[in-house]
């Protein structure tokens, strides 16, 4: 389908030729003679394309570039008599995506118009195949479960009476077979100490009553 251009020249002599230059190359276009006529259509033909004169009649085309940026994401290129430095500046960071400088030639007008749509199609296909991909979903890292501590070698931390135990060596510092095991070693070995300790002070605690009674 051939794409959509708005014309908002209030020149009759050169909208005519405009839009029979334009049409030759296979576009459709709607030409407006102020910029009154020209937001309307905007608003409801929906253009691929703007070309905007600025000296308009009842609006100039500083404000008719600002208000159709409100209704309209089609590229604006303008088209105009006005060809100072700062009016160029002026114009580009109104939001103008081009700045024709009259009198132009049929080539250049046909050139600036294939680049803005080319842009156009490009940041609109780039647009899609983000949001086909996802990325305006959250990071899917945030809707996973959060994952168990591990050890150095890969074992699972387990919290032990409702606090975490820190791994050393890959093994739990109290969960250890071989250090519960060397405790149990420990108690064995010093409670036969301790009793017989306990036994000595009976017997002696025994001989001093026998020498008390003789």
């Amino acid at each position: 389908m051939a794409e959509r251009i708005l014309l908002i020249e209030d020149d009759e002599a050169l909208s005519r030729m405009m839009r029979l230059q334009l049409e030759q190359a296979g576009y459709r276009v709607t030409v407006c003679r102020d910029g009154t006529s020209g937001l309307q259509s905007a608003s409801e033909a929906e253009p691929d394309l703007i070309l905007l004169d600025i000296l308009l009649p009842d609006i100039d085309g500083w404000v008719v570039c600002e208000r159709l940026q409100q209704v309209t994401t089609a590229p604006i290129i303008f088209a105009t008599a006005l060809g100072s430095e700062r009016d160029v500046i002026h114009g580009l960071e109104l939001g103008a995506d081009d700045y024709m400088i009259k009198p132009f030639s049929y080539k250049e007008l046909l050139a600036r118009v294939r680049s803005a749509l080319h842009r156009a199609q490009r940041a609109a296909s780039q647009k899609a195949n983000q949001l086909e991909n996802g990325y305006d979903q959250r990071p899917q890292q945030s809707l996973r479960e959060p994952q168990q501590k591990q050890g150095q070698h890969g074992r699972k931390v387990q919290p032990a009476h409702g606090g975490d135990v820190a791994a050393q060596g890959g093994q739990n510092r109290l969960g250890d077979p071989d250090q519960e095991a060397h405790h149990r070693m420990v108690v064995t070995d010093a409670e036969p100490r301790q009793q017989g300790a306990g036994d000595d002070g009976e017997r002696v605690k025994g001989e001093q009553q026998v020498d008390q009674l003789e």
